[in-house]
This record gives C-alpha cells, structure tokens and sequence, in this order.
C-alpha cells in the first residue's frame, strides 16, 4: 500500500533525525500519527491564496515538551476569512489617512482665507461679484497650489535630513517610509499642474498677466524647499508667505471678480493683513522644528533668530495685522471703520495665543512640540476668523456705500 504523503513538518522531522536532532529523538519516543488524507485535503482547502496575510495562516505543527519528556503536536488554525478580507482593508485605509495627513488640512485655510477677503474687497470697491467661478475653479486651484508646496515639502525635507526621527512635529508621509520620496514629489508636481489647468478657462476671461501671476506662485510653491535655491533654507520662507498666501492670493480674487487692474493699493493692504498672519503658521512650525532644521542646514528665519526672536516674531506679525486696518479707517473715512474694528473682535483668541506661545519653552522637548502642534492648528483658526471679520467689515462697508 502506498504511504501517505509526508507534511512539511513530518519531512522536515525526518531531515533533523538523520542530523542527531534531539526535537527528532524525542519525536522518536511518541511519534504523531500521519494526517488523514481528508485533513490534508481540507487544510490545503481552507489555506489562503492572498497576498495580505502573515505566516500564521500556514498549516504548521508546534512542538511541546510535556512532563514525561514526550512531544505533542498541534496544528495551528488557519485565520478566519473575515481577518483575511479584514486585512488589506485596514491597510488600504492607514494609508490614505497617511496621505490625508500630509495634505495637512488644518492649515489648509491659508488658501480659503484670502477667497474670502478678495471677495470681500470686490464688494467694497464697487466691482462685480463672478461666485461661481471663483468657487469652482480659482479655490480649488489655490488648495492644490498649497496642498502641492505641503507634499514637495515633505519629500525633499526628508531627503535633505530634516525630517529625522528626532522631529519634534507629526511624522510625515515619507518620513513613514509608506510611500518613496519621488511618488511624493511627483504628486506635488502634478498638485501644480492640475491648478495650473484647472484655471485655463479664468486666464482666458482675465488675461495672460493672470497667467503669468499663477505660473510664478506655483513655482515659488515648488522653491520653498525644492530646486537649486530653496526659500525655506535661506530665510526666505516668512516673506514667500506674506506675499503669495497674502498680497498675490487676494489680488488674484479680487481680480477675478470684477476683472479691473490685477494689483492694486487697497489688495495691497489688505493681502499684507491676511499675509502676516498666514506667516504665523510657517514661523510656529519653524519653532517646534527649530533643532532638527538647524542641525541639517536648513536655516529658517527661527534658526538665524534663535528661538526667543522667533517668538517675538509672531508677536510682531500678529500686531502688524490688527494696526495695518487703521489704514482702512484713514484711507477710508466714511465706510472703512468696519473694515478697521471688526477684526478686533478676534483680539481676545489673538492674545491667548501669544501667550502660549511665549510660554512654550524655548527648546522644545517632545511634549513641548505636542504643544506647538496645537498652537499651530489654533493659529490657522485664528487666521481664518480674523480673515472672515475682515471680510465682514467690508462688505458692512460696500454695504454702506449702496444705501
């Protein structure tokens, strides 16, 4: 009669017996019986064929001494269906929580901020309002020109040795090693392009020199921290800020709206007002990331400064908001007040802020950049609450002029 086929285990028995393995001697003494050839058939049955699964689905025998110096053998079941199905799903989703995180969506209103003050501003001018082209096309491309500064960012800081284990922030995308570095770079790239066409048809209604505004913003987006010279590196990452997330992003709005001259002195003021808050952000994050910039190189404003200067900097950028609006009121004598006093009604969330932020210890532990984590995601709201008072006073303003 034939013999039963022999399982990996009962082969890999006989292999030790012939080397003088004692798991072999003491099989010898109570040997296993072999498998019927229904369980083997049904252990290759139940077995799964998927990709997402770990050894322990392997039909295995596991050796156990017991008292008297015999072995026993049991084989190990194979996972539940439902842990197979179960397995990727989990996976597929950290992954795309991964990419959420690095689209870093709590500072994402740096780009709705100055939608709304541009539109704002189009009212108290007198211009004509176009909502629905701004809405479907001009914020999303201002999104995707951030979101596509946020991944370039996160790619090339990791290969330059600034996002190192020793970052004090949120882990990102490619400091997981989840995703390569040139997948990350690539799709912020492509974050650029896609803005770039998704404004082809308001570079049509509005011109080349619109054109040419959004071309250079995207590139300024891409040397912040890519390219031969890049901003953040030399210090220059403040003053990127203030006029690309500030005076550009609220003149292209306005521009948008009413189609008059692209810069102008009011889209002036009020860019620098939403600018120098949006710089708060940038100069937030460089506080919590001042040790690990500083020690790859990259010398941001905080690093040339030292970390009490850069404090003292979000002081002054944050009071430069709120006495830049006096102009509104001197320029603006007859409907320029709300445009003024509105915006101190953030005063109050402003000066907890600060507070806090001088507070932090100057050289940050872990639990210090936690801290700085959460300053940053309170400084974004009060960007965006400063920036929708704003917006408020000047349409009170625009609507004082109509009665």
């Amino acid at each position: 009669m034939a013999s039963a086929p022999l399982t990996h285990f009962e082969e890999d028995s006989a292999a030790a017996g012939s080397r003088g393995d004692p798991w072999s001697k003491a099989s010898s003494l109570a040997p296993a019986p072999p498998p019927s050839s229904l369980s083997t058939h049904v252990a290759h049955q139940n077995a799964p064929t998927s990709d997402w699964r770990d050894t322990s689905h392997v039909l295995a025998v596991s050796p156990a001494v017991v008292a008297n110096g015999s072995q026993s053998h049991k084989a190990i079941p194979p996972p539940s269906s439902l842990s197979v199905a179960v397995a990727p799903t989990l996976w597929m989703t950290r992954r795309w929580l991964l990419w959420l995180a690095a689209l870093r969506p709590k500072t994402l209103t740096a780009s709705v901020a100055p939608v709304l003050v541009g539109t704002a501003l189009s009212a108290f001018l007198g211009g004509e309002l176009d909502v629905p082209l701004v809405l479907t096309l001009t914020l999303p491309a201002f999104i995707l020109v951030q979101i596509g500064t946020n991944l370039v960012n996160d790619a090339v800081d990791y290969t330059r040795g600034a996002d190192t284990e020793e970052r004090k922030g949120p882990r990102r995308l490619t400091q997981t090693g989840v995703v390569s570095p040139s997948v990350v770079h690539a799709t912020g790239v492509a974050c650029f392009a896609l803005a770039l066409m998704l404004m082809i048809p308001v570079f049509y209604r509005r011109g080349w020199l619109l054109a040419a505004t959004l071309l250079v913003s995207c590139a300024a987006g891409y040397a912040y921290t890519g390219g031969p010279y890049p901003l953040a590196y030399h210090a220059l990452g403040d003053v990127t800020v203030v006029l690309f997330f500030g005076v550009v992003c609220v003149s292209v709005i306005r521009h948008v709206h009413d189609g008059k001259a692209l810069y102008d002195a009011p889209s002036t003021l009020a860019g620098l007002q939403v600018g120098v808050l949006a710089a708060t952000l940038l100069v937030i994050n460089n506080l919590r990331d001042s040790d690990t910039d500083r020690a790859c190189g990259k010398r941001t404003l905080v690093v040339v400064v030292g970390q009490r200067g850069g404090k003292h900097e979000v002081v002054i950028a944050t009071a430069a908001a709120y006495l830049l609006g006096a102009l509104w009121w001197l320029c603006y004598p007859q409907r320029g007040a709300a445009a003024a006093l509105a915006p101190l009604l953030t005063l109050p969330l402003s000066i907890s802020l600060l507070r806090d932020v001088m507070r932090t210890p100057d050289s940050p532990s872990l639990a210090a950049g936690e801290v700085y984590t959460a300053l940053l995601a309170r400084a974004a709201g009060v960007h965006l609450v400063f920036s929708a008072c704003l917006s408020f006073g000047l349409l009170f303003g625009a609507r004082a002029v109509t009665v």
